[in-house]
């Protein structure tokens, strides 16, 4: 067996791990053992999975996850491409289920592939490449770290899917917090999104709303909202070459000059200034 690939990990804000690791040519088998909510990005190289006394071949299209799994081991057969892992930290998602008076670790998946979800690794690869390219994306992550658990916890049977879809449905889950980024994080690029469709959305008064997301992340909805999207074109101006006028758009800026202003508020320099640096 060839040389162990190295792992690397960047970590964002204490709630989130990216992990990954050059597998090209790479053949034999990793035991891997990260705490918290795990999740393998697809594509992947790996030809078989053990975990919890299961052997698998899992299609290179699934999402992988593992929860409260003491160590997983990966097999490989002359991989050609990279692997890369979202680590979601176990106390984030404790508060995410609080309202269900429950933790992550009552969450157990009845399987480990999560399969033909495009909309789940669409949420991951943004989450992954939000990472890698904003250094200070704690807003608009918080917000898709949200909709990637509520998506986990809903639409893939586990332990306490009946609990989840229930209370779902009741309007008790997520909290009033965790359901107003999840609004904000489906809206961000709405140009007519403001507080009024927000209270409307997230089914709260306009009162309520203010008040109980202020005291959860101590920033007003709105402020949030400006802050989640400064992240996104902090990532458009790195990761894309459209013009800084079509991200302001994108954003649902009405005019340039609004954004410019919110931009060089939020990051002391100029989008422009921002790209080239």
């Amino acid at each position: 067996m060839n040389s162990l690939p190295k792992l690397q990990r960047t970590q964002r804000k204490g709630f989130l791990d990216l992990w990954e690791a050059d597998m090209n040519g790479f053949t034999g088998e990793l035991e891997c053992r990260l705490s918290g909510l795990e999740l393998l990005l697809p594509p992947y190289p790996v030809k078989k999975i053990t975990a919890d006394g299961q052997t698998f071949a899992p299609h290179e299209q699934s999402v992988l996850i593992f929860n409260q799994v003491p160590s997983h081991t990966e097999k490989y057969l002359e991989a050609t491409a990279a692997v890369r892992s979202i680590v979601i930290d176990s106390e984030y998602v404790n508060g995410v289920c609080e309202p269900l008076a429950i933790s992550s670790k009552d969450v157990m998946f009845h399987s480990f592939e999560l399969q033909k979800d495009q909309y789940l690794t669409n949420l991951l690869q943004f989450a992954s490449d939000l990472t890698k390219t904003v250094e200070d994306a704690q807003f608009s992550l918080d917000c898709a770290l949200t909709e990637i658990l509520h998506t986990l916890f809903t639409r893939h049977q586990n332990s306490k899917s009946e609990l989840f879809q229930r209370e779902s449905q009741l309007g008790n889950f997520p909290s009033v917090a965790t359901r107003i980024k999840k609004v904000i994080f489906e809206n961000i690029e709405n140009p007519n999104f403001d507080l009024n469709v927000l209270t409307k959305e997230a089914g709260i008064s306009k009162f309520h709303l203010i008040r109980v997301f202020k005291k959860e992340t101590g920033l007003s909805p709105a402020k949030y909202i400006m802050q989640a999207k400064m992240d996104l074109a902090k990532m458009a101006l790195r990761k894309t070459k459209k013009s800084v006028l079509t991200i302001a758009v994108d954003l649902g800026f009405s005019d340039l000059s609004t954004f410019n202003k919110a931009f060089k508020k939020a990051t002391g320099v100029s989008p422009r200034i921002y790209r080239a640096s």
